[in-house]
């Protein structure tokens, strides 16, 4: 797809992420609709999910504005595209095969904004990234970077909890820093930065057969979206 039409799609999927993030973030932190899990909603800028869910608003803003003004995606953010999306897909399998499990899943379909953080955010940006954003092409060096967004959460996060010196707002039972051995710590914090690289790793290589709007440094590609 290319011209009007994938311009006007890619528009439409930027605004709906723009769209689902906010309304989620404002209605959880101001409980319009409740939601089941109502400690989300008071600290929640300490999930993985509402991170890639707004590093996934930023990159929505980011491609208006050069949609906009008639221009390809540069690399800078394509990148930014591909973290978003590696933490966005790690958070669906972390939905689908810990949390779904352990702890239902109501947390996947809550009206009150995790059905948009946990599945519809996810789904629209991994279409954009796979199948429609018109970007530079990435090579392997710049999958590297992708780690940075998580690794600022997880610093973040660590910090948060060791200023407090208790684990009570702890997001994640396996982040009970002050409950368990620190080489468990270690090793959960090393996992998450690993599957990070490797979801990225795989949705760049899966971005290089699907996504046929990928335009090289070499001038394959239009350089600009009419």
């Amino acid at each position: 797809m290319r011209g009007f039409d994938l311009k006007r799609i890619t528009t439409i999927i930027a605004w709906l992420i723009i769209i689902f993030v906010l309304y989620s973030m404002i209605n959880m932190h101001f409980g319009i609709i409740k939601t089941t899990y109502y400690y989300f909603a008071s600290n929640m800028f300490l999930y993985h999910t509402v991170w890639s869910s707004v590093l996934a608003l930023i990159c929505a803003i980011l491609t208006l504005y050069y949609l906009r003004n008639g221009m390809r995606l540069p690399r800078f953010l394509a990148i930014m595209k591909l973290a978003s999306v590696a933490m966005l897909t790690m958070s669906i399998n972390v939905i689908a095969l810990y949390l779904g499990p352990m702890k239902g899943w109501v947390l996947m379909f809550d009206l009150g904004g995790l059905i948009f953080f946990h599945l519809f955010v996810p789904l629209l940006a991994v279409i954009d990234f796979l199948f429609l954003a018109q970007m530079d092409a990435l090579e392997f060096r710049d999958v590297i970077p992708t780690v940075i967004p998580i690794a600022l959460y997880l610093t973040i996060v660590l910090l948060t909890l060791i200023i407090l010196g208790n684990d009570s707002i702890s997001p994640y039972d396996f982040l009970h820093i002050h409950e368990q051995p620190i080489l468990d710590t270690v090793l959960w914090v090393s996992g998450f930065l690993v599957s990070q690289l490797i979801a990225a790793i795989v949705l760049w290589k899966i971005s290089g057969w699907t996504n046929h709007n990928l335009c090289s440094e070499h001038g394959h590609a239009e350089s600009s979206i009419s």
